[in-house]
């Protein structure tokens, strides 16, 4: 192809290209710029990438363009984005035409906080489905990482992952294509293979590895392997080990297991297939991310609980630290819900908490009225039980410090135990009213008659 009217110039709003009309520029990459256009009749809106000038000069770059819009056809899977239209600019670089997408990436999700355990789940099972399917089509894909995922997210509906970017995609079925220029690895040194970084034979368990590290980063809020220049990472990718990621956090070992071998630096030790790696991978991410939890918003006032209309409406509480490991902190991005044995432990914890509070209050009542205190008001028996909800939705504690709530000060609970809490009548308990500082000092504080004070 011809230098003569190259440009990597952006495409103004009101360009026509092929049958759309450009709008605005949504952003570049490696290999070029997209932009988001509409049919002008129907009003249908798409995205249109167009080929960077330094590729297009390349015949066997802008050939392996065309060969990404053939790829992602010959797959035609639902969360494989969609390629229905290819053209040449009147400048000479290709472009094409693909739908297009409302939602974010992973990264941008997993910067915000926006994914949840049980997501992760459904957005790893559409993963491995799409990439199945494209390996048994013949292609590799050799650029996967969150930027690369997109998450599309509509009303009513589950998420729905996106696979972009085909470009540097290996056909299988064509062995001695070349994707380099001037010596050039296409990729992302931070999700390469150690046998891409070396240029050496890949197939569908290079893209095994680079789900190991979107794992990796999805379970720790880490990457095995980061530095300052892309070649100091591939070295890593290469020669050394991942830093264990119970060592990063509570994580059961099975689970970090399955990580570790997708990134095994031999092919022949990763799981062989994606079909092989979900196999192993969705049951202990179901044990990892524990049930999916409705939001105390949706709890009606007869205290009856509301279904969650969609997925996208779940949050999960952040994943609480052990005994053991109290020091290490949740995965930022991902919020979850401790295993389930901790879950249930959990809840006993709070339910025994709270009437232990309740008694606590009744016997300091006891105390200081010396029987002669009236019995609490309903609406503090209401305020109480409208306030528990939020406590089981609260940011989680080490579970040694669940299972005995915080009491102001200990003497309420001595001069419970000597008046005889565990006489006091149980029916239509209610914990103690909200003024908890005005407790603290009754002995200071009780008047020469012996009535107790207001509380």
């Amino acid at each position: 192809m011809s230098d003569a009217g190259l440009s990597d110039e952006d495409l103004p709003s009101g360009t026509q290209v092929g049958e759309y009309v450009i709008e605005r520029k949504l952003g570049e990459g490696g290999m070029g710029s997209v932009y988001a256009g509409a049919q002008p009749l129907i009003g249908k809106q798409v995205a249109i990438k167009v080929v960077a000038a330094m590729w297009a000069r390349n015949e066997q770059v802008t050939k392996r363009f065309l060969e990404e819009a053939r790829a992602v056809n010959q797959i035609r899977h639902p969360h494989i984005i969609d390629i229905f239209s290819f053209g040449i600019l009147p400048d000479g670089r290709p472009y094409f035409v693909m739908e297009f997408l409302q939602g974010e990436s992973l990264e941008d999700a997993l910067e915000k906080g926006h994914v949840t355990s049980r997501e992760v789940i459904l957005l790893m099972r559409q993963l491995c489905g799409a990439l199945g399917a494209a390996h048994a089509a013949g292609f590799v894909h050799r650029d996967l990482k969150p930027e690369n995922l997109w998450i599309a997210r509509l009303p009513n509906q589950e998420p729905s992952l996106k696979i972009l970017d085909f470009g540097i995609a290996k056909n299988l079925s064509v062995p001695n294509a070349k994707v380099t220029v001037d010596g050039q690895i296409l990729g992302t040194a931070q999700y390469m293979a150690p046998e891409q970084a070396m240029a050496t034979t890949v197939d569908g368990r290079t893209d095994v590895y680079a789900l190991g590290v979107i794992l990796y980063r999805i379970l720790t809020g880490s990457l095995p392997f980061d530095g300052e220049t892309a070649y100091a990472v591939v070295t890593k990718h290469v020669t050394e080990a991942p830093v264990p990621l119970s060592r990063l956090r509570s994580i059961q070992p099975a689970l970090e297991a399955v990580v570790l071998d997708c990134l095994a630096k031999n092919p022949a030790q990763r799981p062989q297939s994606v079909g092989d790696l979900w196999a192993r991978l969705e049951p202990e991410l179901e044990d990892w991310a524990g049930p999916a939890v409705v939001s105390p918003r949706r709890v009606a006032s007869t205290g009856a609980a509301r279904p969650v209309p969609s997925a996208t409406s779940v949050r999960t509480t952040p994943l609480a630290a052990t005994t053991s490991r109290a020091s290490i902190p949740p995965v930022a991005g991902v919020t979850r819900v401790p295993a389930p044995s901790q879950r249930s432990g959990g809840r006993t914890a709070i339910v025994a908490g709270a009437v232990a509070v309740v008694l606590v209050a009744v016997g300091v009542g006891v105390f200081l009225g010396r029987g002669t205190s009236p019995a609490p008001s309903s609406a503090s028996s209401s305020a109480a039980l409208d306030n528990r909800p939020k406590t089981l939705a609260a940011a989680p504690v080490p579970s040694a410090a669940v299972a005995a709530p915080a009491v102001p000060d200990a003497r309420p609970a001595e001069a419970a135990r000597d008046a005889g809490v565990a006489t006091a009548p149980a029916a239509n308990p209610a914990p103690a009213p909200a003024a908890e500082p005005a407790k603290k000092h009754h002995r200071e504080r009780r008047p020469e008659g012996g009535e107790p004070l207001p509380l």
